[in-house]
């Protein structure tokens, strides 16, 4: 069991703790309730990690021990983010609407389609930005129609589309980012997931063809089935090395649904993310403390990356409650996102030497003259160490 150094992160993480173990989580709340914490301290941390509605449940079960307007705080900053999260579904519909009357194959698939499978309500789970699959084919079409809805792209403007889609040299991980400033709602198109030398082929088709639906305000969007949605947020969570107590929730409460894991340790290990898959289980089991079928649990102690690589992460979470300390991407691309000790090397020179988004920032080169950021990129780097 974790072990947090301020009663403060022990509230937090408790939080968390209540879905594999409600009644053990509850009582040490109201013990450290009783014990006065700064409740201040408690929201920072909680909003931080994207889990104030979990803290405003929580608290209003002992309201008697929590000062009234700390709980009036909490209950007000929830209402204002549950009339964001309604404008962010309203968006989706309108996108996906518009996905569809032009024949592109899209599927929403984080924010709030996973509020409202995993916690059954889109106020329950924060959110702020949309994200969507498009399946290889349409990604330029995709594109396309954001553009057409007054939506421009964040990074690597002055490329074109096609360019990166088709390859590039620059570090590009397949997910265009759009930005609308008329409603300031952040979308993410992806086409491509990270793991440069791992087996992803066919799975876009693969996700489509097992889609499932979810009624979103009334009205039904794709989703992913449960397998598959457990399966991406695995593999997100490892990518930034579960630094968010929120993503440690969506995939302990999806676990506790009806899902197969058979089928999700068999399609993780299909696309090259089974020990990105057991890492991820293995970091909800302790911080959740849901329960794990002895045959998950005994991959996990037999993948020394799973099993080493959660200990870690988790020692990291008593030392550095906010999680800060545990986003190691690209570290974890290199070593928990590919097939084989071999392309974790290749993946470990390609994110070495390959151009990256900041190389361009900082200087902005005429397509013909691309090459030229493989030596932009070691210039830059040594610049700044001499700033420093």
């Amino acid at each position: 069991m974790l072990m947090p150094t301020t009663p403060e992160a022990d509230f937090v993480f408790n939080l968390v703790r209540q879905v594999g173990n409600p009644d053990q989580a509850e009582e040490r709340l109201r013990e450290i309730a009783h014990t006065d914490p700064d409740w201040s301290d408690v929201l920072t941390l909680a909003g931080g990690h994207g889990i104030v509605p979990l803290l405003n449940e929580s608290i209003s079960e002992i309201e008697e021990l929590v000062p009234r307007e700390y709980a009036q705080t909490v209950q007000n900053r929830c209402r204002s983010r549950a009339l964001k999260n309604i404008r962010y579904v309203e968006r989706l519909h309108d996108l996906n609407d518009a996905f569809r009357e032009n024949q592109i194959q899209v599927i929403p698939y984080k924010g709030p389609v996973v509020a409202e499978v995993a916690y059954g309500s889109i106020s329950r789970r924060w959110f702020s930005d949309l994200d969507f699959l498009v399946i290889e084919e349409d990604p330029l079409d995709a594109h396309g129609v954001l553009q057409d809805q007054g939506y421009k792209q964040t990074e690597f403007a002055g490329i074109p589309p096609s360019q990166l889609v088709n390859g590039s040299i620059f570090q590009w991980e397949g997910e265009f980012h759009f930005l609308n400033e008329r409603d300031a709602i952040p979308i993410d198109l992806r086409h491509q997931f990270v793991g440069k030398y791992r087996n992803g082929e066919g799975l876009f088709s693969d996700l489509w063809e097992r889609r499932t639906s979810v009624s979103l305000a009334g009205e039904s969007v794709p989703a992913l089935s449960p397998e598959d949605r457990v399966v991406l947020l695995l593999a997100h969570g490892t990518k930034h090395g579960w630094c968010r107590l929120s993503w440690v929730c969506d995939v302990a409460l999806l676990l506790q649904q009806d899902v197969q894991w058979n089928d999700i340790i068999d399609r993780a290990a299909q696309y090259g993310w089974k020990t990105a898959a057991l890492l991820g289980i293995a970091v909800a089991a302790e911080l959740a403390e849901i329960d794990v079928p002895r045959s998950v649990r005994r991959q996990i102690s037999a993948d020394p990356r799973a099993n080493i690589g959660s200990a870690i992460l988790c020692a990291l979470f008593s030392a550095d409650p906010t999680g800060d300390r545990l986003d190691l991407d690209p570290l974890t691309i290199i070593l928990l996102l590919n097939n084989t000790p071999r392309d974790s090397l290749r993946e470990a020179f390609n994110k070495a030497v390959s151009p990256w988004p900041s190389d361009y920032q900082w200087i902005s080169l005429p397509q013909k003259l691309y090459p030229l950021y493989y030596l932009v990129r070691p210039l830059r780097i040594l610049l700044h160490k001499i700033k420093k």
